[in-house]
């Protein structure tokens, strides 16, 4: 058992640093991790990541990400199937299209393409929103853990399918909520 007794604000920088077989045991316990490891185990993203944040975005219970971390020999879990958005858009998205109060835009693709993990990008754009605010996110894929962790921190999200290799998702900043990790910013 590590030595070490983590909770859930915990950030996974510190806990990686202080528990050098901590990802090991997060990728036996689900397979998500091993997709994860290119972002979380960025330095300047596992700082702005705490371990509920890591739950969410593996999309297993917090509870259960944190008695893996403390030692505990859970059986492995499957994945959480991707967000399912309704058929039509959310009233937040509905209006004039010509409206862009409150909306903003983050065109992701150029920074996958040459490499690059855009997490914290996303994140400061996203920090900046008012409560009410919409960013408008375009990637390559369907960003669904970046979808999980920012519904655990207050946004609600709609993705569209635009091309096979472009998806737009909407995130809205709702009222505010937060924990002492950086959630519901």
């Amino acid at each position: 058992m590590p030595p070490h007794a983590f909770s859930i604000d915990t950030r996974l920088a510190d806990a990686l640093a202080a528990d050098e077989l901590l990802y090991v045991r997060f990728t036996a316990f689900s397979l998500m991790f091993r997709k994860l490891a290119r972002v979380l185990l960025r330095e300047d993203i596992a700082s702005q990541l705490c371990l509920a944040d890591v739950a969410s975005m593996a999309g297993i219970p917090a509870a259960d990400l944190l008695g893996v971390a403390n030692g505990a020999e859970l059986p492995p879990v499957g994945e959480l199937p991707d967000p399912v958005d309704p058929p039509t858009r959310p009233d937040w998205l509905l209006g004039d299209a010509g409206d862009l109060d409150g909306r903003h835009h983050l065109d992701v693709r150029p920074l996958l393409e040459n490499g690059h993990e855009p997490l914290s990008e996303i994140l400061g754009k996203l920090g900046a929103l008012l409560p009410g605010e919409v960013l408008a996110l375009d990637a390559t894929f369907h960003p669904a853990p970046l979808r999980r962790l920012l519904g655990s921190r207050g946004y609600a999200s709609y993705a569209e399918r635009l091309a096979p290799t472009h998806w737009q998702v909407h995130f809205r900043r709702e009222p505010a909520s937060g924990c002492g990790c950086g959630r519901g910013r």
